[in-house]
């Protein structure tokens, strides 16, 4: 996948965009453990 030919303004789009479905797979992922940990309590 070609990202240098991108516009600026469409790269940090591109990278926020990853920032954030990283932030909420890991909120997921602790949820997702917290709900398994409580139900072995």
């Amino acid at each position: 996948m070609e990202v240098s030919n991108l516009p600026p303004v469409a790269q940090s789009a591109l990278v926020l965009l990853s920032f954030v479905a990283l932030f909420i797979l890991a909120s997921w992922l602790l949820g997702f453990i917290n709900k398994i940990s409580s139900e072995n309590e």
